[in-house]
Parts: structure tokens; C-alpha cells; sequence
């Protein structure tokens, strides 16, 4: 049975902007795991004191547009060790830190030692079951520090509360050793909604959520502990907020889900009330640069909530997603709802929870989960719209993410490369700059789905059709550059380009068929007087078309209209020589 400790705090959070800071810092290379206890290795520790440090001023700005930043989390090993604990104590020492906040943060590993003197230290508490006295020699710890801010008549206080990791890892329990100490302690912490109702929350750690745990697993071991804990009251007490930091290869990982759906049953632990519960997954980063969430490797920072929770999940939020099974690769979660983080790189996300028990159920528009989600760069460096201080529009986040694996045409001639490459450069970057509606009505409007739906106006369900639209777009912009100077961005469809004193309006499209893109883009696009028109289609299987490829000027074509696949546009990669090149771009695009 895992000993609970219950805290009353003076924690005080509004039910509708609860203020989060959460720091996702990439772990891989800079932890040496290959001997225990995991450290930080010596040389990278001075650059993460200073993330540390970045994170915590970012706490002070509230970017999230709350009152204050009321929880700000650091993720299972993120400290490291003994020293990041005067780091944050200087920050939440200051005036300028506000009362009534907590911070929360995984240590890299500690020994024996050093585990005595964190428990040593002024404001430290810990459960008995953990104290210092029960590590064997050459034991380790992970642990993580809980601390609040609180004032007194005789000033302001940090309290610290000191919690070991409950359950071992894969690798934590694979090392040949396996002289990680398991802890059988744990902390509920209870503040005050501004509403009223008590606030409960409690924090676990990684594999806490899943891990075996005398008869139980897991979350489950925790709630048996509390259900028994609270069975001697007639009322059953809530848990509004579970924290779940993790360093966590794998957080799409079913266990951690299915456990994450039935945490919600209503037929188990019935005096540990948990169907407005918010389960918060914190998790490290997949690589330094940003990087999307989908897949199964690190990253997917989320908020998952009951399948009775009164949010919406029917639209592609700035920052977060709400529709999350395709970046997930996942169905685990099944009913539940979820808000999650579409950044995986490292970062800081900044956030405002609207808590469940106050979301307004009779609204005829049910609201979102999180009110602002902005995400920071962790250090200072190159701009990235992916990391700006703001909201993330989704169709910013996905086209850059693509970019990053974009490739350029190629030639065998070095010249022709030279110059295919100087053009893809100016495409790129331009696009990397272009607002959200721009992105978003550029690529869907091109993508000619036999069966349209809301995946073309919800980004979080594009797919291998969307990516071949930035293909297409990226490999003819690419070819026409070498020849005309294209512009894009507002005001224009997928580019326009100048020929004499005529300007040429790029329309890309990709669907099954040849002559059924031509009726989309069309219809899409209808020809005015402004400019003349270039219609690049690309079928299923990539092939070329006769009536569409018509090697007649732009002037000549009824309409204004010149149509040509890419297949034909490529052609000329096979030119031998820069002027024979120059002239079949000329040509294929009807401005020769």
C-alpha cells in the first residue's frame, strides 16, 4: 500500500485561467544513462541551468494571459541535481515570484548523499516511507521537487516537498545494477478554487503511472491507496489535477493510454471522485529543433480529460489539437478527450486551463479546453515560426514541420542544380514566413479529394495527400523561378509571375484524375480579367497527359489559361545544358 501524505496549501486558482509553464527541454546525449545513478553530464550542465533560468522568466510574463503562472513544471530529469534547487529558489526567493504558486521538477539521479542533503534542507518534507534512513548504500534516487510560495505573518515561505519515483523504467531496471530506490510515498496537495470547492492535485512520475505496485499498477495502486484513505468519510473527495512528468521514449505507448481511459471508470475506488479530473503528461523532447508530435518518440505533452468533459473537440485549435488519433497513431484513449501539444521539439509551452468543473455545460458552443497556448524558444537563436511567443497556428505548424524534410529537385548538371536550388531556397523561406489562412486555403483548395471533409480544413487530419500538394507546389515553383521571379503569399494562389506586361497567376492541384483536377481548380479559381492563368496538375500515379500538355503560348489559349502536369514540367531536368534548360522552362509554361 502506497502511504499518502495530504498537504493543505494556500494554493488559489481560478476555475476558468489556470496558469502553466512548462518546460521541454531534449534530454538524449546531454543525461548519460549508461551508468547509475543517471546524471547530467558535467559539460552540459551550465547551458541547462540557463534554460532553467530562461523557463522561470518566461513563468514571470504570463504569456498565457492569466493572472499569474500558478503551476510551472519541469519534467522527470530535467534538473540538474542539487544545484538547479538554488537556481529555482533564487527565482521564487523574489519579490517578483507571486505567493501562492507551485513549481514542480524532476532531479537527475541523486545518491545516497546527496539525497540526505536535499531531505536536510530548510522547508524539505518527505514521506517516511522515503526518508533518507531507507536507502540502502549504493542505492539511487529519481526523485522530483514539489515547491509553493506561500506568505506568513512572518513573510513569505518556500515550501518543498520531496517525492521519490515510485516505479523503475525499462532502463532504469535493465541496468545491471538495478540499484534504483523505489519510493512508497507520495503527496496530495489541497488549495482552494476561487470558486469555493477544494483543489486537490498530486504529481507522479513517469513510469509511476503504469508501473507494478505490490497487488496493483500504477495510477490504480495510487487510487486504491486514496479510495481507502477516504472511505472513513461518507463523502467521496476529489482529485482535480494529476501531474505526470515524464522522460518517456514512448508516451503514445497503449499502456499509458488505456490507463489514462480507465482512470475515468466510475465503477472503481468510488471515494476518489475523478470524472472532472484533468491528467497533465509532461513529457521531454524529441530533438533540439522543432519537430512534429506525431509518432511515438518523446514529445506528445497533453492534457487528457473524461469522455463527459464539456469541451469541443471538432476544430484544429492554434498550438494544441483536440483531434489527436492520427498525431498519436493511437486509438488507446478511446472516448477520452485530449488537448495535445503539437510542438515536440524543445521548447516552453505557456497555457491557460479552463478546469472541467467550470466549463459552462448549457453553452450552445461548448468551449475549448485551453484558452492560450504560446509556445518559446527554450534559448535564443534563429527565428522559428514554429517558437514565437504567440500562438501557433496548426497549417504554420505543419508546413514548416514538411519543409524540414522537403527535398529539391535535382539535375545531373551541376549548373542546373545551381540553379534549382537558388529558387527552392527563396520558395522556402518564403513560405516559411506566410501566415496561417494563406497556408491553409493554398494547400486544401489544391488537394482534389474525391470524397471531401473536414480533413481539408482541419490540419491535424492532413495526410499524404496535403504532402504531396507541397511537393507539387515546392517542384514547379522551383522550375518557374529559374525562369521568372515568383511571388507568393497573399494575394496570390500558389505563386505569380510576370511574362511581358502580363501577370501569370500559378494554380497547383492534385487529385485522381487529370481532367477531374482541371474541373477543380476551375471551379475553385474561376479565371478574372487580372491575370493569365497557369493550371499544374498531378494525377494519382504521376503521369503525363496530351490534351493537357499543349505547347502553345499563354496568349494563345482561350481563356488565358495554360494547363500542364508536372510530369511535363519535369522533363527538362533532362536538358543538356543550362540554355536548353532555361528555354524548356520557358516553354513548358507557355511563356516561349
Amino acid at each position: 500500500m502506497i502511504t499518502i501524505t495530504e498537504v493543505k496549501s494556500q494554493l488559489l486558482v481560478p476555475g476558468d485561467g489556470i496558469g502553466f509553464v512548462v518546460m521541454q527541454p531534449y534530454l538524449l546525449g546531454r543525461v548519460s544513462s549508461q551508468e547509475e545513478p543517471f546524471k547530467w553530464k558535467d559539460e552540459e550542465k551550465a547551458e541547462q541551468l540557463d534554460r532553467i533560468r530562461n523557463t522561470l522568466k518566461i513563468s514571470l510574463e504570463n504569456l498565457h494571459n492569466c493572472e499569474k503562472t500558478h503551476f510551472t513544471i519541469f519534467p522527470e530529469y530535467a534538473l540538474p541535481g542539487l544545484g538547479a534547487i538554488e537556481t529555482v529558489e533564487s527565482f521564487m526567493r523574489e519579490d517578483s515570484w507571486p505567493c501562492g504558486t507551485v513549481v514542480i521538477g524532476g532531479l537527475d539521479g541523486l545518491t545516497k548523499d546527496e539525497y540526505a542533503t536535499l531531505c536536510a534542507m530548510d522547508g524539505v518534507s518527505f514521506c517516511e516511507p522515503n526518508s533518507p534512513t531507507s536507502v540502502h548504500d549504493g542505492q539511487w534516487i529519481n526523485c522530483c521537487v514539489i515547491w509553493e510560495k506561500t506568505s506568513t505573518p512572518d513573510g513569505e515561505k518556500l515550501n518543498k516537498f520531496v517525492q521519490a519515483k515510485m516505479s523503475p523504467s525499462g532502463i532504469e531496471e535493465l541496468i545491471r545494477a538495478q540499484d534504483m530506490f523505489c519510493g512508497s510515498g507520495m503527496y496530495i496537495i489541497e488549495g482552494t478554487f476561487r470558486q469555493g470547492p477544494a483543489f486537490r492535485f498530486l504529481t507522479t512520475i513517469c513510469y509511476d503511472w503504469i508501473g507494478v505496485m505490490g497487488d496493483n499498477a500504477g495510477i490504480f495502486a495510487i487510487l486504491d491507496s486514496l479510495n481507502s484513505r477516504w472511505n472513513v468519510s461518507t463523502d467521496p473527495k476529489m482529485i482535480d489535477l494529476v501531474l505526470l512528468i515524464q522522460c518517456n521514449e514512448k508516451p503514445n505507448d497503449p499502456s499509458f493510454l488505456e490507463n489514462s481511459f480507465h482512470f475515468f471508470d466510475r465503477n472503481r475506488f468510488p471515494y476518489v471522485t475523478r470524472d472532472n479530473t484533468v491528467i497533465a503528461m509532461f513529457n521531454a523532447a524529441k530533438s533540439e529543433n522543432p519537430v512534429c508530435c506525431r509518432g511515438d518518440s518523446f514529445g506528445s505533452s497533453s492534457l487528457v480529460f473524461s469522455p463527459s468533459s464539456p469541451f469541443d473537440v471538432n476544430t484544429d485549435p492554434p498550438t494544441y489539437a483536440v483531434k489527436t488519433k492520427a498525431l498519436r497513431n493511437s486509438q488507446s484513449l478511446l472516448t477520452c478527450k485530449d488537448a495535445l501539444f503539437r510542438e515536440a521539439g524543445e521548447c516552453v509551452h505557456s497555457f491557460s486551463l479552463t478546469h472541467p468543473r467550470f466549463a459552462d455545460r448549457a453553452s450552445q458552443y461548448p468551449r475549448l479546453p485551453i484558452c492560450r497556448a504560446v509556445v518559446s524558444p527554450l534559448t535564443s537563436g534563429p527565428v522559428d515560426p514554429r517558437k514565437t511567443h504567440r500562438p501557433i497556428d496548426s497549417s504554420v505548424k505543419w508546413i514548416n514541420d514538411q519543409l524540414d524534410g522537403l527535398n529539391c529537385l535535382e539535375s545531373e548538371l551541376t549548373v542546373i542544380n545551381t540553379l534549382l536550388r537558388a529558387s527552392y531556397e527563396s520558395f522556402i523561406n518564403d513560405l516559411r514566413s506566410q501566415k496561417g489562412l494563406y497556408i491553409r486555403t493554398s494547400i486544401s483548395s489544391a488537394t482534389k479529394r474525391e470524397s471531401p471533409s473536414d480533413i481539408q480544413i482541419n490540419c491535424d487530419l492532413w495526410d499524404e495527400d496535403e504532402l504531396k500538394v507541397l511537393n507539387t507546389w515546392s517542384a514547379a515553383v522551383s522550375l518557374i523561378g529559374c525562369s521568372s521571379k515568383v511571388s507568393i503569399g497573399q494575394g496570390t494562389i500558389h505563386g505569380l509571375f510576370k511574362h511581358g506586361n502580363d501577370f501569370v497567376e500559378i494554380v497547383v492541384v492534385v487529385g485522381e484524375e487529370h481532367p477531374n483536377n482541371i474541373r477543380w481548380a476551375d471551379s475553385q479559381f474561376p479565371l478574372g480579367n487580372k491575370h493569365k492563368r497557369l493550371i499544374i496538375s498531378r494525377d494519382r500515379d504521376d503521369n503525363p497527359s496530351s490534351s493537357l500538355d499543349r505547347e502553345r503560348p499563354v496568349y494563345d489559349v482561350p481563356g488565358g489559361t495554360v494547363r500542364r502536369t508536372l510530369h511535363r514540367m519535369k522533363q527538362v531536368l533532362s536538358a543538356a545544358d543550362k540554355e536548353d534548360f532555361l528555354y524548356g522552362v520557358s516553354k513548358s509554361i507557355g511563356t516561349n
